[in-house]
């Protein structure tokens, strides 16, 4: 009989190890429908609002409140299969996850907070940030980063900021430019790689002269 029972706590041992945790899986996407790839997510434990000072435990072992799970979205914006402590296993209940995910644009992160349970959870729809937007407003500002020229505004002639980390190394090729904002256009700067800037007026005329400029829907490599 005993070696019955020690057979089937063994069997059951790892159905109780692997519920312990959520699988948590997505692709992050701003509300201007840009995948944020090459960006990082955080999930940061919450504790339940009526017991901040409690001992927490899952299944029954102790749990660190000061728990954190962080990585790197992929080159779709993704995150697969994470493993995230399923918070209707731990006790006190009321936990919740913190999740913050942050572009590789120059722009704030975005945290949003909610309940990781079940065996699998795909946050997709759960985690979306607002569409980047950066306000380009002096020409000598450094190390700005977009994922597309869509994304600055009110940029002024002369203004540089570098394309945010395409896909397989990818760059954009120059395009027509002009002094307002609502149809600024960017040219790839000589130097540094991949830094755009918004031509003053002499580079633009001696470009149409050249008869170097591209169409106005600048494509990419």
């Amino acid at each position: 009989m005993k070696r019955w029972i020690l057979l089937l706590l063994v069997l059951l041992t790892p159905g109780i190890a692997f519920a312990q945790n959520t699988s948590v899986s997505g692709t992050i996407t701003d509300a201007g429908g840009q995948a944020w790839f090459n960006g990082t997510y955080t999930f940061t434990f919450r504790v339940s609002n009526d017991n901040p000072n409690a001992n927490y435990k899952q299944n029954g072992a102790p749990f660190d409140k000061n728990t954190t799970i962080s990585g790197v979205l992929d080159a779709t914006g993704s995150l697969t299969a994470v493993p995230v402590p399923d918070n209707h296993t731990i006790t006190p209940s009321g936990s919740s996850w913190t999740v913050q995910v942050c572009s590789a644009a120059t722009f704030p992160c975005f945290s949003t907070s909610f309940v990781i349970t079940g065996g699998s959870q795909n946050i997709s729809s759960t985690v979306v940030p607002p569409a980047v937007s950066i306000q380009l407003v002096n020409p000598t500002s450094v190390n700005m980063k977009a994922y597309s020229d869509s994304e600055i505004s009110s940029a002024v002639v002369g203004s540089t900021y570098y394309l945010g980390s395409y896909r397989n190394g990818r760059t954009g090729r120059s395009g027509r430019s002009s002094n307002s904002n609502a149809g600024q256009q960017w040219w790839r700067s000589t130097e540094p790689s991949r830094r755009r800037r918004l031509p003053n007026l002499r580079e633009q005329r001696h470009r149409a002269d050249q008869h170097e400029l591209q169409r106005s829907s600048a494509k990419f490599i």
